[in-house]
């Protein structure tokens, strides 16, 4: 890394996705965020992609099921 500004350290990314910083572990352990690239920091590039391609970001704690 040529900039450390392309980093996102993991508090800044649990804010990005509003998450506990906890359930970002979850979600790193289950592919559903790119895996750091050092300890605790993830390319800020790839977070925007993954945020661009989703349809719907919603971390698991907001997600209500609405079918009844």
């Amino acid at each position: 890394m040529s900039d450390t500004r392309e980093l996102m350290t993991a508090t800044e990314l649990s804010l990005r996705l509003r998450m506990s910083q906890r359930s970002l572990r979850r979600w790193v352990a289950q592919g559903l965020v790119p895996p750091p690239v050092l300890p605790h920091r993830w390319l800020r590039s790839e977070i925007d992609d993954l945020l661009k391609t989703s349809v719907q970001f919603v971390p698991n704690s907001a997600h209500q099921d609405t079918d009844q």
